[in-house]
C-alpha cells in the first residue's frame, strides 16, 4: 500500500473504482481523486455545472490559501473544477484541507454537479474509465466518447488531462469582493491625504493622484487581477469619493469668497456643499476654486489612464 492509498483509506469515504482512482459523492458534489504516479500528482476533481461569476469567485477564494504555482494548481473547466496537487513533502495536509473545502462547498453552496463533459445532472451519472479518461459521465457522453472522441480528447488535453476549456490558474479570476473592501479602505485613507495635500499650493493635483492611486492599487492588489468589473467598481468609488473630497475642500473657499464680496450670510456651507459644482464659475468665487477643481480632476484622470494601460499590459502577459 502506497502513501496515497493509505491517505485515501484513512481520511476519506471515497471508493476505489480502479487502481489509484477513487470516486464518491461529497455533499452533493460528484468527486474523483486520481493519483498519477509517473508525474507525482494527485488530481482532485468535482462536477460544477454553469457556475456564475460570483460562484466562481467564491470557489477561488475558498481554495486560495492552498493553491500556489509550485505545489498545487487550480483549473476551471466548463463543467468541473480540478485541483492538481504535487505529492511533495507534507502534501497530505494540503490534500486533507482541499477535500474539507470541497465538502464545505457542497454543504454551503447550491452548485449542480453532474457529467464532467456536458454538465447534465441526473441519477444515471456514474464514474467511467475510457482509455485515460476517468470521470463522472452521463451514458450518452460515455458512449460518444468511447465511439468517437477518445483519441481527439487525449490529443487536445495532453497537458491538462481533461479539457481544452481549462484555465491557466487561479490568478485569472477576479477576486472582486476582497478587492472592493481594499479599495474602500484605500479611498478612506485617500480622503485624509486629499484634505492634507489640498492645504498646500496646487496640492489638489497631488491630492487627485493620491486618492485615485490608493483606490485602484488596493483593488488590483487584493483582487489579484483587474478586469471590466473591477474597473467599473474602482471608477464608481473614485467618482463618489472625489466628489465629496472636492466638496469638503472647495465649499469653504466658495462661501468665503462670495460672502466677502456680497456680504456675510449670503451663502452657507450647507447650501453650497452638494451643489458646489454649480458655483465653480460664479463671478465672485475666485479663480482658485476652478483651478483646484481642474487640477484634482486632471490628476485623477491621468492616474486612471496610467492604471488602465499598466493593467492591460499585465493581463496580457
Amino acid at each position: 500500500m502506497n502513501d496515497f492509498a493509505y491517505e485515501m483509506i484513512t481520511t476519506t469515504s471515497l471508493v476505489e473504482t480502479s487502481p489509484d482512482f477513487y470516486t464518491g459523492n461529497m455533499n452533493g458534489l460528484l468527486v474523483t481523486v486520481e493519483y498519477i504516479s509517473n508525474r507525482g500528482i494527485v488530481e482532485i476533481r468535482f462536477g460544477a455545472t454553469d457556475l456564475s461569476e460570483d460562484e466562481m469567485s467564491l470557489v477561488c477564494q475558498a481554495f486560495r490559501d492552498y493553491i500556489d504555482s509550485r505545489r498545487s494548481h487550480l483549473q476551471i473547466d466548463e463543467y468541473s473544477i480540478c485541483i492538481l496537487l504535487h505529492t511533495e513533502q507534507n502534501w497530505q495536509f494540503r490534500f486533507r484541507r482541499i477535500l474539507e473545502i470541497i465538502d464545505s462547498i457542497g454543504f454551503k453552496m447550491d452548485i449542480h454537479s453532474g457529467c464532467y463533459l456536458c454538465g447534465e445532472t441526473g441519477d444515471d451519472i456514474r464514474p467511467y474509465e475510457i482509455e485515460s479518461l476517468k470521470a463522472f459521465l452521463c451514458p450518452s457522453c460515455a458512449k460518444r466518447t468511447a465511439d468517437d472522441l477518445c483519441e481527439n480528447l487525449q490529443e487536445k488535453t495532453e497537458n491538462s488531462r481533461f479539457t481544452a476549456y481549462a484555465t491557466t490558474g487561479i490568478s485569472d479570476h477576479e477576486m472582486y469582493f476582497p478587492g472592493t473592501i481594499a479599495a474602500l479602505i484605500g479611498a478612506l485613507v485617500g480622503m485624509v491625504l486629499f484634505f492634507l495635500l489640498s492645504l498646500i499650493p496646487f496640492g489638489h493635483l497631488l491630492a487627485g493622484v493620491a486618492l485615485t492611486f490608493l483606490i485602484f492599487f488596493a483593488y488590483r492588489k487584493y483582487a489579484e487581477i483587474m478586469k471590466v468589473r473591477g474597473l467599473l467598481i474602482s471608477l464608481g468609488l473614485l467618482f463618489f469619493f472625489l466628489f465629496f473630497a472636492l466638496a469638503i475642500t472647495l465649499t469653504p473657499q466658495i462661501v468665503s469668497s462670495v460672502n466677502a464680496v456680497q456680504g456675510a450670510g449670503t451663502l452657507t456651507s450647507g447650501s453650497v456643499f452638494f451643489s458646489f459644482i454649480g458655483y465653480l464659475n460664479h463671478p465672485d468665487a475666485g479663480r482658485s476654486v476652478m483651478t483646484d477643481f481642474v487640477l484634482a480632476c486632471f490628476g485623477a484622470a491621468a492616474t486612471v489612464t496610467g492604471f488602465i494601460i499598466s493593467t492591460a499590459r499585465k493581463n496580457n502577459q
